[in-house]
């Protein structure tokens, strides 16, 4: 008789140093004719994302030299760090900041706007390129030492010419801008914009101008967008026809604005947007005259169909996904970047007529074990409202790994935002876990998004209660089904997901352990001490500040390390500027002062996400070890196997 070896124990070959050495993040898909680009990102390379270029029938090569790193800083989370049309590419270079230009002509890459100075840095995103104007329309966001805050503008810069230009302003101010697109007879330009204390997903606005080339615009006209509403992505159709997204029902719909007039294509309780978190987000793309392809989340279902824009028909072109996102088009053809149940994401050319695919890149290759595919499920909150989740049970891969007493662990993942959401799709990150016998949840707790408006909006001034209610319900009515194990649950999450873990571990009982990965101590000091982009989103999480002080330290985990009983792994980039080091270093010093068990890894050279692969090779063997030791389980003698 085969004993069963313990779950968590379980021999894997998904090692720390596969996670780091295979980890590829593919993004910023663009078609110019039929050529595809794309980002590429790989921890072998330190992160440093790479454009790819791959013509009709022809290969996946690299455009730039090895230098460069097509990445841009704005709102520190980045996006729309190149543009490209008729064969121009122009890109943000992430080490100076710089637009680069690249096309027929140039031996090498030429810098169009100026070096940084003292006094002086700007940075550019939602780069659009139009040469036949000889003109680059961007997103400038320039960090001045004479203003408080950093002023985000969109810009003309010259494409050709023999100085350097930074950029000449065309929109009047707003606190933030975004998605900058000229219609097909460059006679009108369509922007994104919404100001302080608002974020892009409670308030922002789709604005329509004349354009006129080398100065301000004129006669602005609001198309959507305000209070309660947000409105973004506006793209061209070739007649001049103007298609956008906006959640003015509750749910993020595509919209089209002509003649003055703004309709519906197909209403629908479905998301087709996500939060703008970053810049350059394309959840839908023009295919032609007058159809666009799109992807909408329905019910926790994803989507990718085609809309004429004509007869309002929706059409589901039935492709088994988890997600698809940075959606352009080009020579008949749809390209995303498309997220799987089963197997690592790749960038995939569609047709639109039948919906067959080409992957034209993998992020990995193909599982050759067994995968735990995420199983939906819902649970009823102690409040008595629904949370959605995705589960994913243990998945040997040894055919003599067998369902045992007690039940397998816990790991209850919080995602990071906080409005955002988990998604169902292939990550060998959780197989990392469910590989070795741990089961895992993913919590889509109150707030985050997918769900429509109003569950988004459940989270508006509960941030640290209803997210750590939803996580401590979620797990227990996994517990009390038997799937896992109640004395063995464990709280793990990044960023905004941190918080809750550190907020869970100093509230409730219910965890046996949390790992936080550069997570929130103290909101207080994230209030005082963040970046423009986020300065006031904890007016809406939390409360104004500083009339609601007092709240924040209630709900600050810093202000209560000493109800924390478990211990606590802490994670944290020393270059990290939305969730500065200190606070995971004020966290270690108040839960150390109490006697608490708490263990710190520090990251030089990261910022907020780990980029390096020695950096994700040692995070993994750090929070194994850790849990390995907390839940007492032993793969092979010889005690603890640690790492710090």
């Amino acid at each position: 008789m085969i004993t069963p070896t313990p779950y968590g124990t379980w021999p894997s070959s998904i090692t720390p140093e596969r996670l780091a050495g295979d980890s590829v993040k593919l993004s910023s898909v663009n078609c110019d004719g039929d050529t595809v680009y794309w980002l590429e990102s790989r921890s072998d390379n330190n992160g440093r994302p790479a454009l790819v270029r791959r013509t009709a029938g022809g290969p996946a090569r690299p455009v730039l030299a090895s230098t460069f790193a097509l990445m841009t800083g704005v709102h520190e989370y980045g996006g729309g760090a190149y543009g490209v049309r008729d064969g121009v590419v122009v890109f943000s270079n992430f080490p100076d900041a710089r637009l680069w230009r690249f096309g027929p002509g140039d031996t090498e890459p030429v810098a169009i706007t100026p070096a940084a100075t003292l006094t002086h840095k700007a940075r550019y995103a939602d780069i659009q390129v139009y040469p036949d104007l000889g003109v680059v329309l961007a997103v400038r966001e320039n960090h001045l030492t004479s203003t408080r805050e950093p002023l985000n503008e969109i810009v003309e810069i010259p494409l050709y010419g023999d100085n350097p230009d930074p950029g000449t302003v065309i929109t009047p101010a707003s606190d933030f801008v975004s998605g900058p697109s000229l219609s097909p007879d460059r006679s009108r330009l369509a922007w994104v914009a919404w100001d302080h204390p608002d974020m892009p997903w409670d308030t922002s606005r789709v604005q329509v101008a004349a354009y006129h080339r080398g100065s301000m615009i004129s006669g602005r006209t609001v198309v959507a967008g305000g209070p309660d509403e947000a409105a973004g992505q506006p793209r061209w159709l070739p007649d001049g026809r103007l298609v956008f997204v906006s959640d003015r029902t509750g749910w993020s719909n595509l919209y089209l604005f002509n003649d003055d007039e703004v309709e519906p294509l197909h209403p629908l309780d479905a998301e087709f947007a996500a939060p703008q978190w970053s810049l350059g987000m394309a959840s839908f793309a023009v295919l032609d005259e007058r159809t666009i392809a799109c992807h909408w989340s329905e019910a926790g279902t994803a989507r990718l169909g085609v809309l004429d824009t004509d007869t309002r028909e929706l059409r589901d072109l039935g492709l088994d996904i988890a997600d698809a996102t940075h959606l352009a088009a080009g020579a008949g053809r749809i390209v995303a970047v498309l997220a799987f149940h089963d197997r690592p994401s790749a960038v995939t050319s569609l047709d639109p007529v039948d919906g067959r695919t080409v992957d034209l890149q993998r992020a990995g290759p193909a599982p050759t074990a067994p995968v735990s595919r995420a199983q939906p499920v819902e649970w009823v909150t102690t409040d008595n409202e629904i949370c959605h989740g995705y589960f994913y049970p243990p998945a040997g891969e040894r055919q003599t790994e067998a369902p045992q007493a007690p039940p397998p662990p816990l790991l209850v993942n919080v995602h990071g935002g906080p409005t955002a959401a988990a998604l169902p799709a292939y990550s060998l990150h959780a197989q990392f876990w469910t590989s070795r016998g741990f089961a895992l949840l993913d919590v889509n707790y109150r707030g985050s998004s997918g769900y429509g408006r109003a569950y988004r909006e459940k989270l508006r001034g509960n941030w640290g209660l209803v997210d750590v209610a939803d996580c401590v319900s979620g797990a227990l009515s996994l517990a009390d089904g038997g799937q896992v194990d109640r004395h063995r649950i464990a709280i793990r999450g990044s960023s905004a997901g941190g918080y809750t873990v550190l907020r869970a571990l100093s509230t409730t009982e219910t965890f046996a352990a949390g790992a936080s990965h550069f997570g929130v101590a103290d909101l207080e000091l994230l209030a005082k001490d963040t970046h423009k982009f986020e300065s006031s989103y904890l007016d809406g999480l939390i409360g104004p500040y500083p009339r609601a002080a007092a709240t924040f330290r209630e709900r600050s985990p810093l202000h209560n390390a000493a109800e924390i009983t478990a211990p606590i792994l802490l994670l944290q980039g020393l270059e990290d500027k939305v969730v500065p080091p200190n606070q995971a270093q004020a966290m270690v010093h108040a839960i150390e002062e109490r006697g608490g068990t708490v263990e710190l890894v520090e990251f030089a050279d990261e910022g907020h996400g780990f980029r390096f692969a020695s950096s994700i090779k040692r995070t993994y063997e750090a929070e194994l070890s850790f849990y390995l030791d907390v839940f007492d389980l032993q793969p092979e003698p010889g005690g603890r196997r640690s790492v710090f």
